[in-house]
């Protein structure tokens, strides 16, 4: 359909593929990187709610992807690194899940959190499923919110005062595009449509967004 498109005198924008061809440009996203950032997050929130932890005690889940496409299997992979960066993670879960929604979301954390009652920390592959995570943490009996922290790889704007407040556990994302995608994707498709010069290739920015994690910290 694109070479068609392209046949026809039609320039063809791809949001957002691995590789340029068959499009005229695209807008990428690393998703490796992606899901680095998510991992440093955790860290960061590990370090600051449990400074006093030993290495390989805080107990920690990811609800990712790792079978997915090419995109959510990258994100996965850099959720991974959260074991080479963190030395206080004790990675008791890693499931490999389909389907993006908060209920998928909450049955995950549901099975994770039933078989490791005292996992503290999630990076969940969506938005949709980091909702859903937080839903099955405030289910918890006589649960605080402060001792736990839900990541995700990618934001749902919605959600940002949620995630900013401290007051929830979903407590970081990744705006992908920043907080400005839609100017970004207009400036591209306007340069397109006049003929000017453009990119082919647009890296899109990835602004980690979390709460002050060092409110947190135990007094």
């Amino acid at each position: 359909a694109i070479e068609e498109a392209k046949a026809a005198g039609i320039m063809v924008m791809g949001v957002p593929p691995q590789k340029l061809a068959p499009f005229d440009a695209i807008m990428h996203t690393s998703q490796y990187e992606d899901g680095q950032k998510v991992a440093k997050m955790a860290c960061d929130f590990i370090e600051a709610k449990y400074p006093d932890a030993a290495d390989g005690s805080v107990e920690t889940a990811i609800v990712g992807a790792a079978s997915s496409n090419v995109g959510m299997n990258l994100r996965d992979k850099g959720y991974s690194t959260i074991t080479d960066i963190c030395p206080k993670v004790k990675l008791v879960a890693h499931l490999d899940i389909s389907g993006d929604s908060i209920p998928v979301g909450q049955a995950a954390a549901e099975n994770v959190l039933t078989a490791n009652p005292n996992v503290k920390v999630f990076l969940g592959q969506s938005t949709a499923h980091a909702q859903g995570i937080a839903n099955a943490i405030k289910a918890l009996p006589g649960v605080n919110v402060d001792e736990y922290a839900v990541f995700a790889g990618d934001m749902d704007p919605s959600q940002i005062p949620v995630v900013t407040s401290c007051k929830d556990p979903y407590k970081g994302c990744v705006a992908i595009g920043g907080t400005s995608l839609d100017v970004a994707t207009y400036e591209q498709v306007k340069k397109m449509l006049q003929g000017v010069e453009y990119p082919n290739i647009i890296n899109d920015q990835l602004d980690p967004i979390a709460c002050d994690f060092t409110t947190l910290a135990p007094k």
